[in-house]
């Protein structure tokens, strides 16, 4: 961690452990700009593109969820309840 500059983790990604870092830029007017990348998938393209696609999704809602308690203090709880449990047992036509 770099405080004001980055932030990196290791997460339990879909194929295994991946590299998540975020990076912070301040920009004009007093606001930042927040960039995620994550790294280290492996497994065959269609794979990837679904990790990609779903990595993509979950951190957009954490940001999304984030910028609105930072700036408004209201909690959406995004990320939460994205996935109700037991969703990944049902069948959708």
């Amino acid at each position: 961690m770099e405080p004001n500059k980055r932030v990196v983790i290791e997460w339990p990604g879909y194929s295994g452990p991946t590299t998540v870092e975020w990076t912070f830029q301040a920009i004009p007017e007093g606001t930042t700009f927040v960039r995620g990348q994550e790294s280290g998938w492996t497994g065959d393209a269609d794979k990837l593109m679904r990790y990609v696609a779903d990595s993509t999704q979950g951190f957009t809602l954490l940001l999304a969820g984030l910028k609105a308690w930072l700036e408004h203090r209201i909690q959406f709880n995004l990320t939460l309840d994205r996935y109700p449990k037991g969703i990944e047992d049902q069948q959708f036509e």
